[in-house]
C-alpha cells in the first residue's frame, strides 16, 4: 500500500511541473477553460456567432451572412475567440516562447514575448473570422448545427490524413527563421492556423457544446507537440 501511494507521478506532470514557463502556460490555459465553463456570458457570447439553422438556399445563405456580419459585434467576438485560443492553443507556445526569451536580450524579453503573441493571435483572429463565416455557411445550408458540426468532424479527419498537414506540423514545430519578434509569430501563428484550423471550426459549428471540443482539441494539441518532441529527441 505505501508503494502505491508514492507513486511516482506521470512523465508529462512531471516534466510539465519542473517547467515554469510550460507549467505557467498550462495554468493560462486552466483558467481560460474554468472562466468559460463557469461564466454564462462568455458561453452566450459564442453560441450568439451562431445562427440557428433552417433550410434555405445558397442565395439566402449568403444573405444570412451578410446581414450577421453587418451587425456583429467584433469588440465581443475578439473578446470570445481570445479566450478560446488561450484555453486551447496557449500550452503549445512553451517551444517558440522559450526559444524567444532565450535569444533576446534580457531588457528585450518582455517586448519580445508580447509582439510575439499580438503577430499569432492577430493570425488566428483573423482566421477565426474565415473559420466562423464558414461555419454560418455549413449551419445554413444544412439546416442543423449538428449536421454542419458532422460535416466539420468529417472534414477534421481528412485533413488530419493530408500530407500538406504533416509538412504543416513539422513547420509548427520548428522556430521561424526570422528575427523581428512580430512576424516571428505571424509567421508560426500561419503554420499553427494550417494545422489545427478544424478543430475551431467544429467548435463554431456545435457551440452548444464547444467546450468539450476544445478540451479534445486541447488534447490532441498537446500530444502531437509531445509526440513531436519525442520523435525529434
Amino acid at each position: 500500500m505505501a508503494r502505491q501511494a508514492n507513486a511516482p507521478l506521470p512523465a508529462w506532470v512531471r516534466d510539465t511541473c519542473s517547467d515554469p514557463l510550460k507549467c505557467a502556460l498550462w495554468a493560462a490555459s486552466l483558467v481560460a477553460f474554468i472562466w468559460m465553463a463557469l461564466n454564462n456570458d462568455s458561453h452566450h457570447d459564442l453560441e450568439s456567432f451562431c445562427i440557428s439553422g433552417s433550410p434555405s438556399m445558397l442565395t439566402e445563405g449568403w444573405l444570412n451572412l451578410r446581414l450577421y456580419y453587418s451587425s456583429m459585434d467584433f469588440a465581443v467576438f475578439t473578446g470570445a475567440v481570445g479566450l478560446m485560443l488561450v484555453a486551447m492553443m496557449l500550452p503549445a507556445l512553451q517551444g517558440p516562447l522559450a526559444h524567444l526569451w532565450h535569444q533576446s536580450r534580457p531588457y528585450h524579453r518582455a517586448p519580445a514575448v508580447a509582439a510575439f503573441l499580438l503577430g499569432y493571435f492577430g493570425v488566428w483572429l483573423a482566421g477565426s473570422a474565415l473559420l466562423l463565416m464558414i461555419a454560418l455557411l455549413l449551419v445554413s445550408f444544412t439546416g442543423s448545427q449538428l449536421a454542419a458540426g458532422l460535416l466539420a468532424l468529417i472534414g477534421a479527419g481528412g485533413w488530419q490524413l493530408c500530407a500538406f498537414r504533416a509538412r504543416c506540423l513539422v513547420r509548427c514545430h520548428r522556430p521561424a527563421s526570422v528575427a523581428n519578434p512580430l512576424a516571428k509569430g505571424a509567421l508560426h501563428g500561419v503554420w499553427c492556423y494550417a494545422t489545427c484550423w478544424p478543430l475551431m471550426l467544429i467548435a463554431f459549428c456545435l457551440p452548444s457544446v464547444h467546450l468539450p471540443v476544445m478540451i479534445a482539441g486541447a488534447i490532441i494539441i498537446a500530444y502531437e507537440r509531445r509526440d513531436r518532441q519525442r520523435s525529434s529527441a
